[in-house]
């Protein structure tokens, strides 16, 4: 384990941060001031731990992990080489409440108390990957913003087949990459009959061997006898909703390439995958996702989240209190007071598991018959999975199948 001479904590907030530097043999601190956040500010922050440090591996530099307004300077400090780790607020919170009777902080004691975090638990956090991690955060949240977009779209080329096509739907996928590329060279049953069959059939072979599960002859005998309605205008705007489904793919594609390239290179991330990916029904799609959301991607969980509860918290699946007089015993809805892009992730991968793992989908029927709604029983089932997860990444242990299985009859 490295051992350090110098430890910076910074306390930032929008408009400025405090820094204070400590050695590793006094809790005096040989440096600390309040600088603007901006790149003057960033460069006089190197300029005065400079005049202490000999190298850049003398120096551990820790801070808290608050919104977005630390990801530009910590950008900047870990393209220069220097350790930077993040810091959960509620671990550094709690440590300040161990070393000060003092109910009121500032800044510049909040940066001082980062320091001596740092100083006395450098060696349980880790460093912040300098190629691709502090970034990840927001591809994700773009092509989550993708998604949705290619969602909505899709929503409006149904809804206009349904006046165009409307027998279309019933007979194949109507977002397979052949009948998109059919309806855009023939956007309604009229331009599909008058084409004819051979054209559907030369252009279901043309589709670089993608397969779908209706015939030629099919589709064009629905189109002669379809219902729907001939307009031109409508057509003209299908044109347009399929060319912006095929760009919106497209993009979404570079964003998870560059999410893929990210963390193709970051052995700890690819382990942390491996082990959530070892529960039936969990892929790379939502794993890789959880793990950016969580701000886990390859560190040890425990010095992001100390239990279990805090992680369930932070997703906002734990449920609120409901108020009845002097009574606050009722359960209500879940708090959704934490991060909503990891809350859609963990009720996706919830959804899955209960099709997939036997132990999930014996939970899920347990919570319907408790008296659970269908959503209830999926949130159960969700906190379920994160306490699972949570363990697996302590323990650095794959998901064991047939052990959970054999808890069937007393899970709860």
């Amino acid at each position: 384990m490295e051992t350090y001479q110098y430890f910076l904590g910074i306390d930032i907030s929008k408009n400025n941060f405090d820094f204070c530097l400590l050695n590793n043999i006094s809790n005096t601190p040989v440096e600390k001031q309040k600088l603007q956040m901006n790149k003057q500010g960033f460069e006089k922050l190197i300029k005065l731990i400079s005049n202490h440090i000999k190298s850049n591996d003398d120096l551990f530099i820790t801070m808290e992990a608050t919104g977005t307004y630390h990801l530009t300077l910590l950008n900047f400090l870990v393209k220069r080489n220097y350790q930077v780790a993040l810091a959960n607020p509620k671990l550094v919170n709690s440590y300040s409440n161990s070393i000060s009777l003092r109910n009121t902080t500032t800044d510049s004691i909040a940066s001082k108390h980062i320091a001596r975090f740092a100083k006395d638990r450098y060696k349980d956090l880790d460093a912040v990957d300098k190629d691709s991690i502090t970034s990840l955060k927001t591809l994700n949240r773009e092509r989550e913003s993708f998604s949705e977009a290619i969602t909505k779209v899709k929503t409006k080329i149904k809804n206009l087949l349904n006046r165009l096509f409307p027998e279309l739907e019933h007979i194949t996928n109507l977002f397979s990459k052949t009948i998109t590329k059919l309806l855009c060279q023939a956007p309604s049953a009229e331009k599909i009959s008058q084409k004819g069959l051979e054209f559907i059939k030369k252009h279901i072979n043309d589709t670089n061997g993608s397969k779908i599960n209706t015939s030629a002859k099919t589709i064009f005998k629905a189109a002669q006898n379809s219902t729907g309605i001939k307009d031109q205008y409508l057509e003209t705007v299908l044109l347009a909703e399929l060319k912006r489904l095929n760009t919106l793919k497209k993009e979404m594609k570079n964003i998870e390439q560059a999410i893929k390239n990210a963390i193709s290179t970051n052995e700890q991330i690819k382990t942390n995958s491996e082990l959530i990916t070892s529960i039936k029904g969990i892929g790379e799609k939502t794993a890789i996702p959880f793990l950016i959301e969580t701000g886990i991607l390859g560190a040890n969980i425990k010095n992001i989240f100390p239990s279990y509860k805090q992680l369930i918290a932070y997703t906002g699946t734990d449920p609120s209190l409901k108020q009845s007089g002097s009574s606050i015993n009722h359960q209500g809805s879940i708090s959704k007071k934490g991060n909503k892009y990891l809350r859609k992730t963990v009720y996706l991968m919830a959804q899955n598991t209960i099709r997939y793992e036997g132990y999930f989908k014996y939970y899920f029927k347990k919570k319907i018959e408790e008296g659970k709604t269908r959503n209830q029983a999926i949130i159960a089932v969700a906190n379920k999975l994160i306490k699972i997860i949570y363990t697996l990444l302590k323990n650095k242990t794959k998901y064991d199948s047939e052990y959970h299985l054999k808890q069937v009859n007393w899970i709860a």
